[in-house]
């Protein structure tokens, strides 16, 4: 009965922190975001989230808190027709980017090549965002609106980047330093 008690509790925990990160990622995307010029989507910081929860939590709860929220945020500021896309763009960008992290922390121990190479991976993944975007413009529109949203989507690439890498390396020094213990309730759960 208290083992299953407890498994209840952890449940409940994880729901609530998702709840919790969905919604810091939507007020991000909503209240902070600055539409393409001639472009079909706008530039925000929730991808910083996204990437700190698929490093610090797991990949698979970061991609997810990624994906939910863009989806409820496109719809809301009237990008329904990326809604689908952004979903699995983002789940795959967080869950590429914590597989990534995970064999870093696990296979690479000296600080700078663990630094450059976390720093390779959010860049890749923010690539890989773009580039899944393209396709999407492709699909949904023609290659002239794809080609017309590279650049931005690039762009928003690396400032969630710039901030993601600067976040990231600020509280795993942090973490280093003071040697907290970061093994959350979280850990087994995704």
């Amino acid at each position: 009965m208290l083992k299953r008690f407890k498994r209840r509790n952890k449940k409940i925990f994880v729901l609530s922190l998702f709840s919790l990160f969905v919604s810091l990622q939507l007020i991000l995307t909503i209240f902070i975001n600055v539409p393409i010029p001639f472009g079909q989507g706008y530039i925000n910081l929730s991808d910083c989230v996204t990437f700190l929860l698929a490093y610090f939590v797991s990949p698979l709860f970061g991609g997810l808190c990624g994906g939910l929220s863009g989806f409820i945020a496109d719809i809301i500021l009237g990008y329904s027709v990326y809604c689908v896309f952004t979903f699995f763009i983002k789940l795959s960008m967080g869950v590429l980017f914590g597989y990534l992290s995970v064999l870093i922390k696990k296979h690479v121990k000296n600080r700078i090549l663990k630094i450059s190479f976390i720093i390779l991976s959010i860049l890749f993944s923010s690539i890989w965002m773009s580039f899944l975007y393209f396709l999407s413009d492709l699909l949904l529109f023609n290659l002239s609106i794809g080609i017309i949203n590279i650049v931005p989507n690039i762009f928003q690439g690396l400032i969630s980047s710039a901030v993601a890498i600067y976040s990231i390396l600020n509280i795993d020094s942090f973490v280093e330093t003071n040697r907290v213990e970061t093994k959350l309730i979280l850990s087994r759960s995704f």
